[in-house]
């Protein structure tokens, strides 16, 4: 069946065209979703909200590299809290000027990373998905 016909059906007849072209493009982005879709249970899905320019270039940037949109924010993610978390740690360490400045980073991490509201498996989860960001930063790799 051709996909106008397809949206027509399941639409009952009441779209327009702009309607039925809508419907192809949700169907469409369903279908692409559930293909790309990783069984694991421990996933949570979430949503966030950005320009539609941005998306554009963001999605023609990652599928240059051959990345979905799931592989992509999962890296920015991570890679956004281990840059956060060193750079506050070695803000810190540099603001308080001892001289062993990456005794004092990994001391300031360690004290962010106690302070928030985590069990602690998420903490030493979040550790180590951060620890070599910051083990680059201080300069021990």
């Amino acid at each position: 069946m051709n996909p106008l016909a397809y949206a027509d059906m399941n639409t009952d007849g009441k779209e327009n065209i702009f309607g039925l072209f809508q419907y192809i493009a949700h169907d469409e982005f369903e279908e692409a979703v559930k293909k790309n879709e990783v069984v694991d249970p421990n996933l949570k899905t979430t949503s966030i909200r950005l320009h539609e320019k941005q998306l554009q270039v963001f999605d023609a940037v990652i599928r240059s590299f051959g990345l979905t949109r799931n592989e992509a924010f999962a890296y920015a993610i991570t890679q956004f809290m281990a840059d956060a978390i060193s750079g506050y740690a070695c803000g810190r360490a540099e603001a308080f000027g001892d001289t062993n400045f990456e005794q004092s980073a990994a001391d300031q991490r360690s004290a962010f990373l106690k302070s928030l509201p985590l069990d602690d498996e998420l903490r030493s989860y979040l550790s180590g998905l951060t620890k070599y960001e910051f083990l680059k930063r201080i300069g021990v790799e």
